[in-house]
């Protein structure tokens, strides 16, 4: 029989109370004795206290008194056998389940509490961040909307008022010639007028085209770029055979990447019209993985042994296309083929 139960050296009444106890009483004594007619002090004891690990048997001993130190929380199963001196009698078994309860932090109740109180956090937190970064998006967006209606009202105003001095003094220029002014250098004079106002009028239009947020996207640019090749060439007694993509892409095209595309595609033009003494040249838009225009013609190519020592037409593509992570190659094939490829998406 169990004759006495004590929990951290204080008694216990294992007779009425349950055999529960806090991790904190986790160090228990228990005390047994066999009823003997024969020699009692001979009877030995063993024990098993399955939940502690323990697969066997103690070595049976005269010893009645068990001691449990930190034990862990969980459930327990003490069994005691005694064996009487000469097996007299058969041997005797009794067993005390008891439980050492969890830390309230271990238990179950508290785990799935924390859980969902970290869920809640979390989704706060989370909540909180894509709403502070949605709102840094939507300054951003506001501040680029921004600096694009105010490219557009530059771009306005240039046309408006740049524009139509340029034209005035075009119109005035061709006025002085039409009178039929008879100083030689006068009319000379007159005509650089005319042609400077006639290049100023084209760049402006270059830069009011490139400041526009209207025309932003990739289809724009290869419009432009496309319409200004054959016009330029054609005015210069050159053949333009075009090929681009039947659907043109809307993808969007910064500013600076699209002036940069366009004055290399000029330079690459002027290049050919200036030095070439090409008759055709193949215009060629690819779409892929990235966004890559070609210039072939059919002249006499490039001489790069006799490069002008000051000509900074192709440092200047290189370095533009540079500037937009793109890049630009040569090649020498029947005339000159220049190649500018950008990554997409742009």
């Amino acid at each position: 029989m169990l004759t006495k139960v004590e929990v951290n050296n204080q008694g216990f009444d294992h007779f009425t109370l349950p055999g529960k106890f806090s991790y904190k009483n986790n160090n228990l004594t228990f005390s047994v004795a066999a009823a003997s007619f024969i020699d009692e002090k001979q009877v030995k004891y063993s024990y098993l206290l399955k939940g502690a690990g323990n697969r066997g048997w103690s070595i049976p001993s005269t010893t009645s008194n068990f001691n449990f130190l930190n034990l862990l929380p969980g459930n327990y199963i003490l069994h005691v056998k005694a064996d009487f001196p000469g097996g007299l009698y058969p041997s005797q078994t009794i067993s005390y389940p008891f439980v050492i309860l969890s830390p309230w932090w271990q238990t179950l109740w508290f785990r799935l509490s924390l859980i969902v109180v970290l869920t809640v956090l979390s989704a706060m937190f989370t909540r909180l961040y894509f709403r502070s970064k949605m709102k840094k998006h939507l300054i951003a967006l506001e501040k680029i909307q921004a600096i694009e209606k105010e490219r557009t009202r530059i771009a306005t105003d240039m046309h408006d008022d740049l524009g139509a001095g340029l034209s005035r003094i075009k119109f005035l220029s061709e006025t002085i010639k039409l009178k039929g002014a008879r100083d030689d250098g006068i009319t000379k004079e007159v005509e650089k007028i005319a042609a400077y106002s006639d290049e100023m009028v084209e760049k402006m239009g270059e830069i009011v085209w490139a400041l526009n947020e209207k025309n932003d996207t990739l289809a724009d640019l290869i419009a432009y770029t496309r319409s200004y090749a054959v016009d330029y060439l054609s005015n210069n007694n050159i053949n333009c055979d075009v090929h681009t993509p039947t659907d043109l892409p809307s993808t969007f095209v910064d500013g600076e990447t699209r002036r940069n595309i366009f004055l290399s595609v000029k330079e690459g033009l002027h290049n050919v019209v200036k030095h070439a003494e090409a008759t055709s040249v193949v215009f060629t838009v690819q779409l892929t993985h990235e966004f890559q225009i070609i210039i072939h013609d059919n002249g006499k190519g490039i001489d790069w042994a006799n490069i002008r020592k000051f000509s900074n037409g192709l440092e200047n593509i290189r370095k533009r296309m540079h500037d937009i992570k793109g890049k630009v190659a040569f090649e020498q094939r029947n005339g000159t083929k220049i190649a500018l490829t950008v990554p997409l998406p742009l």
